[in-house]
């Protein structure tokens, strides 16, 4: 005979998160040297709604953006990891950027909460600034006030 002490069974408490991301619509460029945060970001942001671009290096995210523009289908923001190696720096690729397509929201992304880039994003050219790691509701919050459409 084993004997198992008795507990109630309770409904469990259902907790709604405070910060709801919100859906998303548009095209999203995502630029990350590594392959797992590149295809975290774009499926978080397919989730999200949004129409997902993925390139590794910044001379591949300026082609895209060459194409999809000659297609008539630009891409409305870019999330862009600050630190590519083996590429133009993040201030070469946001000059270029800005010059070729100076309507599109560029998100800088960085592990490296501390790089000058992040603390003084507009300063670089960038939108907004998103510390990594992130999930799904400070992407969906970054670029919600990138685009202007949040005020906190």
């Amino acid at each position: 005979i084993i004997y198992l002490p008795f507990t109630r069974i309770t409904t469990p408490e259902i907790v709604y998160p405070k910060n709801v991301p919100t859906k998303g619509q548009g095209r999203v460029l995502v630029l990350d040297d590594e392959e797992l945060v590149r295809n975290a970001t774009g499926e978080i942001l397919k989730h999200l709604g949004y129409d997902v671009l993925l390139a590794e290096k910044p001379e591949k995210m300026i082609l895209m953006m060459n194409e999809a523009s000659a297609r008539k289908n630009p891409i409305e923001v870019v999330i862009m990891d600050l630190t590519i190696p083996g590429s133009q720096s993040a201030e070469e690729t946001i000059i270029q950027l800005r010059e070729s397509f100076p309507t599109v929201i560029i998100i800088a992304a960085s592990g490296y909460s501390s790089d000058p880039i992040m603390v003084n994003h507009k300063q670089y050219g960038f939108d907004y600034a998103v510390a990594k790691p992130f999930g799904i509701s400070e992407l969906s919050s970054a670029i919600e006030k990138a685009r202007g459409k949040s005020t906190d």
